[in-house]
């Protein structure tokens, strides 16, 4: 029973973290349109892990997480190119969508190389459980996390100007291409870390899910934030909870708890 609670407090710690970035980053993403470079990084982590795997024959020190937060941030920093400074909101689209299939068929091609022992570790990525982080999976949840705070909190009105009005920031002088390049990187940086926590197929939900419904009721940028670390939090607490009595995935649970606020939110009149 020890180890059980034990289990679920190491969870419950994770839980909020992973909802400080959510909370964080998710309405930049959604404020900027490009929700689903959440689903391409997270994908990314996984070729990047698979990676790290490969390479781990000749260079032992290499932890798949350092392979997964790097090939997410090379997702990010395609995008950020593509976008030249946040004027083609419509590239930026494009190289998501080339971003995901080429670090899919990455992925895949590595798996086939990888030896069989090792190819759960790279599942453990696309699924992800909760329940069996270890404290340096925790320690590095809580860097992305402290990470992505400090980025809000130094550049906030840089981030949600050129996430609105990309054009207009730039024509006032704000170098969008450089802001658009640090938002990038450090959601990039925390969706790999979500990754390992819920999985690549479930953090699209815990980011994107909440940060939509808060954007229906939201009275401000600040709102939304606070209001997406609210949903994100309580998805994953009854996730835990359910789990705690059920022999259930928490992260299936909260995944489907965020993707019920959004739906919800959608019954609301303007």
């Amino acid at each position: 029973m020890r180890v059980a609670i034990e289990t679920i407090l190491l969870a419950a710690v994770a839980g909020l973290l992973v909802s400080v970035s959510a909370g964080a980053l998710g309405p930049l993403v959604v404020f900027r349109g490009l929700s689903f470079l959440v689903s391409a990084a997270a994908h990314a982590a996984l070729g990047g892990a698979a990676l790290a795997l490969l390479l781990q024959s000749r260079l032992p020190w290499l932890d798949p997480t350092f392979g997964a937060a790097g090939m997410a941030v090379v997702v990010a920093s395609v995008v950020g190119a593509a976008g030249r400074g946040g004027r083609s909101g419509e590239s930026m689209e494009v190289a998501v969508g080339v971003s995901f299939a080429g670090s899919m068929s990455l992925t895949v091609l590595l798996m086939y190389w990888l030896p069989p022992e090792k190819l759960p570790l790279v599942w453990g990525y696309l699924v992800g459980d909760i329940l069996l982080l270890s404290p340096v999976d925790l320690a590095t949840i809580a860097l992305t996390a402290t990470l992505s705070l400090a980025a809000i909190t130094a550049f906030y009105r840089e981030f949600v100007y050129s996430s609105f009005d990309p054009v207009g920031s730039e024509a006032h002088g704000l170098r969008v291409g450089l802001y658009d390049w640090i938002m990038l990187t450090v959601i990039a940086l925390s969706v790999s870390a979500m990754t390992k926590a819920v999985g690549a197929i479930l953090v699209y939900a815990l980011v994107v899910a909440p940060a939509g419904a808060a954007v229906r009721f939201a009275r401000g940028p600040k709102h939304c934030m606070a209001l997406a670390f609210l949903i994100s939090a309580g998805s994953i607490a009854m996730g835990l909870l359910l789990s705690a009595i059920v022999n259930v995935s928490p992260s299936a649970i909260a995944g489907m708890v965020s993707a019920a606020f959004y739906l919800i939110s959608l019954l609301r009149v303007e």
